[in-house]
C-alpha cells in the first residue's frame, strides 16, 4: 500500500474553487467521508506537511491521479 500512496496525489476541491494537494488516498478520505456528517470537520494533511480542516459539506470533489 505504501507505494501506491507514493505513486498517486490526490486532491480535494472546496467551494469557493479551492483545491488543495493532500497526502492522503483518494480511498483513505471517501472512507472518512462517508461516516461524517454535514456539519463535521475532516482533518487532512497538505502536501507540504502542515494540516487543514474542512466541513463535509464544503467538501465539493476529490480527485487523485497517478504521478509520474
Amino acid at each position: 500500500m505504501e507505494n501506491a500512496k507514493k505513486n498517486c496525489a490526490a486532491e480535494i476541491y472546496l467551494d469557493g474553487s479551492v483545491c488543495y494537494q493532500i497526502t492522503e488516498t483518494f480511498d483513505e478520505i471517501m472512507s472518512r467521508l462517508e461516516i461524517l456528517g454535514e456539519d463535521d470537520f475532516i482533518y487532512l494533511t497538505l502536501e507540504d506537511g502542515c494540516r487543514a480542516a474542512f466541513r463535509k459539506r464544503n467538501v465539493v470533489a476529490v480527485n487523485q491521479y497517478e504521478e509520474e
